[in-house]
C-alpha cells in the first residue's frame, strides 16, 4: 500500500493543529467546571444553610429585624370541629418581629422542621427538600391587613402562626424547630428550637 505524496517539511493534521487541540481539551473541561461551580453556588445562596440561633424568649437578629419566639404550644387533641385529619396536632406558635424601623417594610418564611424534615400540610405528608410555611408580609399601612398580624403602638408585629402535624412526629424527635427565613437574606436565616 502507497502512502500519499508528501512534500518535504510537511506535517501531519495533528501536529498541525496540536497546539489548537490542546488549547481544547483544556479550556472546554475549565470552562463546564467554571459553569458549573457559579450555578451551584447561586442555587446554594437560596438555600438555608448559615443558622442564626436563639432560644424561645431570646431576640435573633436578621436584616437589621428582630425576631423573638416568644410564645408556642402543642394541641396533640384538637377538637373534632377543627377539621384536621386524624393523628395530627397543632403547634402554635407567637412570633413578635420588630423591622428596623416604623417605616419598614419586610416580609418573612416560618417554617417548622420536624427532625430535619418539613410538614407539607397539603398532601399530609413530610418532605426533607421543601416544605409549606406560613408568609407574612408587613408594610407601615398594615394594621387592619392580616389578622394573624397583631401591631403593637412601637411597630412590633405579633405573628401568630399554627402547623398541622402528625402527632407521633412530635413524640419521636427532639422536639420541632422553628425556622425564620427572609428570601433576600439567604443562606442566613433563623433557627429556634422549640424546647
Amino acid at each position: 500500500m502507497s502512502r500519499p505524496f508528501r512534500h518535504a517539511g510537511q506535517r501531519g493534521w495533528l501536529r498541525r493543529h496540536a497546539v489548537a487541540l490542546v488549547t481544547l481539551v483544556l479550556l472546554v473541561p475549565s470552562v463546564l467546571t467554571g459553569w458549573y461551580f457559579t450555578e451551584w453556588k447561586e442555587y446554594a445562596n437560596w438555600e438555608p444553610r448559615s443558622p442564626v440561633g436563639a432560644q424561645v424568649g431570646e431576640p435573633a437578629h436578621l436584616a437589621g429585624h428582630e425576631y423573638e419566639v416568644t410564645s408556642w404550644d402543642v394541641l396533640k387533641d384538637p377538637p373534632d370541629s377543627a377539621g384536621l385529619p386524624a393523628g395530627t396536632g397543632v403547634v402554635a406558635v407567637t412570633v413578635a418581629v420588630r423591622p428596623p424601623g416604623p417605616d419598614a417594610e419586610g416580609s418573612c418564611e416560618l417554617q417548622l422542621a420536624i427532625d430535619r424534615a418539613r410538614w407539607h400540610p397539603a398532601e399530609n405528608t413530610f418532605q426533607t427538600s421543601e416544605g409549606m410555611a406560613e408568609t407574612c408580609f408587613w408594610s407601615p399601612g398594615d394594621r387592619d391587613e392580616f389578622s394573624s398580624v397583631e401591631v403593637a403602638s412601637d411597630g412590633t408585629r405579633s405573628v401568630q402562626v399554627g402547623f398541622v402535624v402528625p402527632v407521633d412526629a412530635l413524640d419521636t424527635t427532639g422536639g420541632p424547630v422553628l425556622e425564620i427565613l427572609m428570601p433576600m437574606e439567604l443562606p442566613r436565616y433563623v433557627r429556634v428550637p422549640l424546647t
